[in-house]
């Protein structure tokens, strides 16, 4: 890094074995979890995603009203004239009844 370059703009990194070295991989094997989503259908994995933003949702909007609301259609509702399918995430501010 020269003197003219802002300090934290740098990274050098070997790159020999980059990847296994940045996933903590040793001849001894694995040093680091790595979360896998294995769910059986599309259907759960929805779920689970949904239950996933759900949850950043109420950390990012803390102090705000979260909520998730869908029709539920299933694709052969969808598929055989019915309306789409639809999931909405909304924040709002709660105010008082007054």
């Amino acid at each position: 890094m020269t003197s003219t370059e802002p300090k934290g703009t740098a990274l050098i990194l070997p790159r020999r074995n980059f990847l296994i070295r940045a996933l903590g991989i040793t001849a001894a094997g694995a040093t680091v979890t790595i979360p896998i989503i294995a769910q059986e259908d599309a259907l759960k994995r929805i779920e689970h995603h949904r239950n996933g933003l759900e949850f950043a949702m109420r950390d990012y909007y803390a102090g705000l009203k979260v909520e998730v609301c869908g029709n539920g259609h299933t694709p052969e509702h969808v598929l055989n004239g019915g309306t789409t399918a639809c999931m909405v995430f909304t924040a709002m501010r709660i105010t008082d009844a007054a």
